[in-house]
């Protein structure tokens, strides 16, 4: 999982393009756009943790493209 709060209003995109996936896993939409070195090395200071999912939440969990979360850990990092 990644803090954002203080890069939000920053966003070359601007603060929706930050907020309208708040919550989801969205490392295929960060790697779909092609973000820059730069990108991920201000992505890689803003981690927090790995987000694990146990119990209803685990069998609840979906991503914006509706993919099921499955697994009991999902690391939201992006490829290197």
């Amino acid at each position: 999982m990644f803090d954002i709060t203080d890069y939000v209003n920053k966003h070359p995109g601007g603060p929706r393009m930050m907020t309208q996936n708040a919550g989801l896993d969205v490392t295929a939409v960060f790697n779909r756009v092609g973000h820059s070195a730069r990108a991920r090395t201000l992505l890689a200071d803003m981690y927090v943790g790995d987000l694990v999912l146990t119990g209803q939440a685990a069998a609840a969990a979906r991503t914006r493209s509706g993919e099921v979360i499955t697994s009991g850990t999902r690391s939201l990092a992006p490829p290197p």
